[in-house]
């Protein structure tokens, strides 16, 4: 049961931030390595929030970091600490007392 309602609020997260005024953009820029954060939204620009990062492969690997973007809507987040491979990025805010979220998924080479 609990599984089911952990499912649920994931599912929630997703549509809320699918109908969100700001539309949070999550990019990996491999030549880079750094996460580019980007709120596209008209309203708001300032989001604060937290990214997971997921190695499906090795879960010793997995970690959280906060975020907050600027007032043009951007932060840049440098990440010296990723292994090679696939990672799933969460990244999950408040939006008008929602809870929002938006995963990616990226290749590390």
């Amino acid at each position: 049961y609990n599984a089911a309602v952990n499912y649920q609020k994931t599912i929630d997260a997703e549509n809320n931030a699918f109908r969100a005024e700001s539309k949070l953009g999550i990019k990996f820029l491999p030549g880079e390595n750094v996460m580019e954060i980007n709120s596209n939204g008209t309203t708001l620009k300032k989001i604060t929030g937290i990214l997971s990062f997921y190695k499906p492969d090795k879960a010793s690997d997995d970690f959280t970091l906060n975020f907050n973007t600027d007032d043009s809507g951007k932060q840049i987040i440098p990440l010296k600490i990723l292994a090679h491979g696939y990672w799933k990025v969460n990244a999950t805010w408040n939006e008008n007392g929602k809870t929002c979220s938006n995963e990616v998924r990226i290749f590390v080479p």
